[in-house]
């Protein structure tokens, strides 16, 4: 996974950019944890998370990560729907593919706590 650290000078806020399938963590890890005293404990809180399950979905403000073993899924909760409704737009959401990696992408967890664990270290110095 590439990916960038930015500290804005001006406005003093941390962000990641992430190139590529994986552009939705990104977007992900700048909208639920924005700059406040909490963000970086609550990074080290989901970075403990992430290591000790094997299954399940961990719920954010708008994204969600659905955990299958060591593979991830990160959603935004506009890309939830239900399977009828999935059937219902299978042309429109494969036209619209390249748009879906703002808002879902699957990675390895490794590669995110790999993400995760750097940023902490870059927002903390």
């Amino acid at each position: 996974m590439d990916y960038e650290f930015i500290f804005d000078t001006n406005t003093k806020v941390h962000s990641v950019a992430v190139a590529g399938e994986q552009f939705a963590v990104g977007r992900f890890l700048n909208t639920e944890f924005v700059l406040d005293d909490n963000s970086v404990e609550q990074l080290n809180d989901l970075i403990e998370l992430l290591e000790t399950s094997i299954e399940g979905v961990v719920e954010f403000t708008e994204w969600s990560i659905e955990i299958d073993r060591d593979d991830l899924t990160i959603s935004h909760s506009s890309q939830l729907e239900t399977k009828s409704e999935k059937e219902k737009t299978a042309q429109l959401e494969q036209d619209l593919s390249d748009l879906e990696w703002d808002f879902q992408c699957e990675c390895g967890k490794a590669d995110l706590l790999e993400l995760l664990v750097a940023w902490v270290d870059f927002r903390s110095e």
